[in-house]
């Protein structure tokens, strides 16, 4: 199999849920970016589901996942 060159590449990995690119090729988007890639993620929901946390409710789930320190 022919080796892929990731210099100078971006790669766009979309998934529905915050973990779902991580379980499904973290390897492959932490390979490409030491060989120089850039790599973006686009979750398509806020994350606001996926706690067992009886105390959690979605609005405070998803804002730092967000990145929102609310």
């Amino acid at each position: 199999m022919e080796k892929l060159n990731f210099k100078n590449k971006t790669i766009l990995a979309v998934a529905a849920h915050p973990d779902d690119n991580d379980f499904g090729g973290a390897a492959t988007f932490a390979k490409a970016a030491r060989e120089g890639a850039k790599v973006i993620y686009l979750i398509a929901t806020s994350g606001q589901r996926g706690s067992n946390d009886k105390e959690m409710n979605s609005e405070k789930l998803a804002n730092p996942r967000r990145g929102d320190d609310r």
